[in-house]
């Protein structure tokens, strides 16, 4: 083997070797952002489960307080129901109460006592006509 033949097959060496370096790094490269990928991953599912616990809970404590809602609904609603049983035997019961009771209201109070309740702001506001709109308040001198 001639002394060029070694030179030239001591620089495919080196080519090679420099290629493999080269190969490794774009490897090693490669196995870090798949890395990364998996841990970004992995904190997603983190993420993901800890929201979806949150809402569970969150879903829980609403039902608790539904319940805790309907049990005070149901409370006053037997509260009322005893008012109304003792207004009804005070009622019959009681000769001038009875007729009290049985006196038409005034047009105004059966108007209010007709409206639907509202539960805000919009829902007197929409109550309310155009007709029977509140004037500007002033100090009384024409203008």
């Amino acid at each position: 083997m001639s002394l060029t033949a070694k030179i030239l097959a001591g620089l495919l060496v080196l080519v090679a070797i420099d290629l493999g370096v080269v190969y490794v790094r774009a490897l090693h490269t490669e196995l870090d952002e798949r890395t990364q990928q998996l841990d970004d991953a992995r904190q997603g599912i983190v993420d993901r489960d800890d929201t979806i616990n949150r809402l569970q809970a969150d879903a829980a404590d609403k039902a608790k307080q539904q319940q805790q809602l309907d049990r005070a609904r149901s409370a006053i609603a037997a509260q009322l129901d005893t008012a109304l049983q003792e207004n009804r035997r005070l009622r019959d019961e009681n000769a001038e109460v009875r007729a009290w009771a049985d006196t038409p209201l005034p047009f105004d109070v059966a108007r209010l006592h007709n409206t639907p309740a509202q539960t805000g702001a919009g829902d007197y506001a929409a109550a309310v006509s155009d007709r029977a709109a509140l004037r500007a308040p002033s100090d009384g001198a024409a203008d």
